[in-house]
């Protein structure tokens, strides 16, 4: 089925070059949200942006990021698109400007640890490890995102107060 949608879709790119005379295929984020991207960059002109970026702005994301002790953040699949900019990618980016850790919980994780630190990412905690498959992971999130999530807490520093 994907390769029939792929080729349902080197065929619409097709026609709309030859509509109207600009070639969008291999446009970065042609692709993103089923085409969309390039239906708007070829007929109405517009300039693709990562959604992050419009994210970060309506949520004011980068005073968030310089407010906040840690940064956390989530995915469902953790892989090399997550960190070539999609949303991961976009608080990593902000989060190193102001020189924060940032922790990703994540169904499961394609990255290696290097990748993973090349992309800002100071701890991935996943529900794949401790799931017994794909499904029971879906099926079973929340309980395994929350079992995850108290085992994160073993990595925060302990802190001192004085009094």
């Amino acid at each position: 089925m994907v390769d029939l949608l792929e080729a349902g879709m080197r065929n619409y790119s097709e026609v709309c070059k030859d509509f109207t005379g600009k070639d969008f295929a291999d446009f970065p984020g042609s692709g993103a949200a089923g085409g969309t991207g390039f239906a708007f960059r070829s007929f109405l002109n517009a300039e693709i942006i990562p959604g992050w970026q419009i994210l970060s702005k309506f949520t004011y994301m980068d005073k968030l990021i310089a407010a906040a002790d840690l940064v956390v953040t989530g995915e469902g699949l953790l892989d090399y698109q997550s960190v070539s900019g999609k949303l991961v990618n976009g608080v990593c980016e902000i989060s190193s400007d102001y020189k924060k850790n940032v922790w990703v919980f994540c169904g499961a994780n394609m990255l290696t640890g290097k990748e993973s630190k090349n992309a800002g990412i100071a701890r991935v905690f996943e529900i794949s490890k401790i799931a017994k498959d794909r499904e029971d992971s879906i099926r079973n999130a929340v309980e395994y995102l929350e079992t995850v999530a108290r085992q994160s807490a073993a990595y925060l520093p302990v802190l001192k107060v004085t009094l």
